[in-house]
């Protein structure tokens, strides 16, 4: 794309060495004790843009870039590699103690040093409350830290021109590192309830909310720092991109899920579930605000989900026989592009889709079965969303009608 569909060569290169130890300790009955501790040191040289030539491993690592090589500089314009060199040390210690036969309680508490980053606490905490055999209450609680991976903070991209042949160069666009990206932050909370109405079944009932904080959000280096003041390596560029953290992702979900197994009296086993699932939520983007001057974060509606989708699946089982079909049915799925490029909150929407699935299984014994797996059984029009515009591509055809059918064999 940024080379003119030239022939260029990529180059990427990682080493980790990682070293853990796990141990359990049953005190009693009622309590139990797991802990760990690990170290790992790592070397990484992110994948950076199109290269002239292939690497050569056997000496000193260096490149030069793709389009650079010209009558007035014959050996191009020397690539430049970002190197990252760090370690990861810490820890664990995880308690569950279990009072009597109702309650349930699970307390964890683990640290983090990143020789990048820095160091960091996450605790978590699960209780299970189960009044009587058929019902079970549960909390969950955790939190999580997120380093960015090299790949994520030193990757880079663009291309140079030159119109005097190699005496100087010009760039429109370069995506380029952050060396201070921070890591993401996360925090989640969850509640839960199973129900069991009779033997054969049950109803389940779960929420989650969770906030992650220090986003990722490619922006324009100008407006953010200028770190590169509009030039790479000593020549111009239009236009530079690089990668920042911006504010706080919020997400709301849940489930509603019905199960249902029974076994008949000549044998044959019926199973049924439908689940109706929720999720949804906002996230805080840097937008340029025209009055103020200034970029500031903004809500917006979470793009590439549709925030609810049905699944429901009906399962026969009888002998050396078997027979299950799935139907999915999703509802509009959230594009990234806005409806209105003057308030930025609402996406565009493509239409959601039906799916059914079909699967068949015959065991002639233990060891071989026959089996027939078909996706998308009715040949339904399914689209996914891409990040284009509604007058130009906005969706992209996926999932057609696919047929497998063959003999597994376990030896």
């Amino acid at each position: 794309m940024y080379v003119n569909l030239e022939r260029g060569y990529k180059f990427a290169q990682s080493t980790s060495i990682r070293l853990s130890q796990n141990v359990s300790w049953v005190a009693t009955d009622k309590i139990a004790l797991t802990a760990g501790a690990f170290y790992e040191n790592l070397f990484s040289i992110p994948k950076g843009p199109d290269l002239n030539d292939p690497v050569d491993l056997a000496k000193p690592i260096s490149g030069v870039y793709l389009g650079t090589k010209l009558p007035n500089n014959p050996t191009g314009i020397p690539s430049i590699e970002f190197p990252v060199s760090f370690y990861n040390t810490g820890g664990f210690i995880q308690s569950q103690l279990v009072p009597n036969e109702a309650w349930a309680l699970t307390l964890g508490l683990r640290y983090d040093y990143n020789s990048r980053y820095g160091s960091t606490w996450n605790p978590r905490a699960g209780l299970v409350f189960t009044p009587k055999s058929s019902t079970t209450f549960k909390a969950l609680y955790g939190s999580a830290y997120f380093a960015p991976a090299p790949s994520v903070s030193y990757s880079h991209f663009g291309s140079f021109l030159s119109d005097d042949g190699g005496q100087s160069y010009y760039s429109f666009f370069w995506y380029l590192p952050n060396p201070d990206l921070k890591p993401l932050k996360e925090h989640s909370y969850e509640l839960g309830i199973k129900q069991m109405i009779n033997s054969d079944l049950a109803l389940s009932v779960n929420g989650v909310y969770a906030t992650i904080d220090n986003l990722f959000q490619e922006v324009s280096d100008a407006d953010f720092g200028n770190r590169y003041g509009g030039e790479f390596l000593g020549w111009p560029v239009a236009y530079i991109s690089t990668i920042t953290n911006q504010g706080r992702q919020m997400n709301l979900g849940g489930r509603l899920q019905i199960d249902y197994s029974k076994r008949m009296e000549n044998g044959m086993r019926l199973g049924f579930y439908t689940s109706f699932n929720y999720f949804d939520g906002t996230a805080e983007e840097y937008q340029f605000d025209s009055e103020s001057n200034q970029n500031i974060l903004e809500e917006r509606q979470l793009p590439w989900i549709a925030p609810w989708f049905v699944k429901a699946g009906v399962e026969l089982q009888k002998d050396k026989y078997s027979l299950s079909l799935r139907v999915v049915q999703s509802a509009p799925q959230r594009t990234p592009v806005f409806v209105d490029s003057d308030v930025n909150f609402e996406r565009v929407s493509i239409d959601g889709f039906t799916m059914v699935n079909l699967a068949a299984n015959y065991s002639f014994s233990d060891k071989i079965q026959a089996y027939l797996n078909i996706s998308n059984l009715l040949n339904a029009d399914i689209y996914y969303p891409t990040s284009a515009t509604p007058q130009y591509l906005e969706k992209v055809p996926e999932n057609p009608l696919r047929a497998h059918l063959g003999i597994r064999v376990t030896l």
